[in-house]
């Protein structure tokens, strides 16, 4: 480098100077301790772009050698290739030289059929196929007969509706309740509707718990158990077997709550009447 080699003859002049004379200057030890650091600054500098050049030297030389293996591999696989194809031809004639030469017997019998067998007549047997097809009405009264099962099976799953609404509004034991809390996947798959539940506002899938609040639950009534935290079956158990209350929020929790004290009042009340 130019200004490391500037450097370095001022050095030496300065301690050519000094050897000479045997006197030296307090500027003269300033100007010799700030050009020692310069050249050490110099080399330093000097050795770590030498090691970065390195570095993308040896780089440079793996992806050549990466692409020089490809290459070779490009190269053999299209001479594998080819050499494939032509050991293809090789057999093929081989096979066909070979079946010229020594005909099977079934090939030799299927040629003198087709040659003594032309102008003539397909031989027929004497068997027959008799295909039976179902009159009309007898399709008629099997698609009746379908139709009224599936009334009976609608007429059911109508009045289990009806049985499980009229248990709610006839505020039944808690452990009837819930025991029914939790939707299981069976249930869900035979919803037919698109009504939305849970604070994802997403329909039924998968376990699902009620709130507690039945009759003014703004946010959904039943919810998925990972959007209430709920990790299991056997963490949601304490809730579902009717142990432990679940609300899906302080204001249900505080709605349930002041209508409980409401009906305890009112049955105060008609017991002093």
């Amino acid at each position: 480098m130019p200004k490391q080699d500037a450097y370095t003859k001022e050095l030496n002049q300065l301690l050519l100077d000094y050897q000479q004379t045997g006197q030296i200057q307090n500027e003269s030890i300033g100007r010799i301790y700030r050009l020692r650091k310069s050249i050490e600054w110099l080399r330093d500098e000097t050795i770590e772009e030498s090691a970065a050049l390195n570095n993308q030297l040896i780089t440079h030389k793996l992806y050549l050698k990466d692409e020089i293996n490809q290459l070779y591999r490009l190269e053999r696989s299209k001479q594998e290739t080819v050499q494939n194809e032509r050991d293809k031809d090789n057999l093929r004639k081989q096979l066909q030289k070979h079946y010229k030469q020594h005909s099977l017997t079934s090939q030799v019998e299927a040629l003198k059929e087709k040659e003594s067998g032309k102008g003539k007549e397909p031989s027929k047997s004497g068997l027959k196929l008799i295909l039976r097809i179902p009159k009309n009405d007898r399709i008629q009264k099997l698609k009746g007969e379908k139709k009224k099962l599936e009334k009976k099976s609608a007429d059911k799953k109508s009045a289990k509706e009806v049985a499980i609404k009229s248990m709610r509004l006839k505020n039944t034991s808690p452990s009837v309740i819930q025991a029914k809390k939790v939707k299981s996947s069976e249930s869900i798959n035979n919803d037919e509707d698109n009504k939305r539940y849970c604070f994802c506002k997403q329909p039924s899938m998968g376990d699902m718990i009620a709130c507690d609040n039945e009759t003014s639950c703004c946010n959904g009534e039943w919810f998925h158990y990972k959007c209430v935290n709920l990790l299991s079956k056997a963490e949601a158990s304490k809730y579902t077997t009717g142990k432990t209350p679940w609300f899906c929020s302080i204001e249900c929790r505080e709605t349930v709550n002041a209508e409980k004290k409401r009906q305890k009042l009112k049955q105060k009340r008609r017991g002093k009447s």
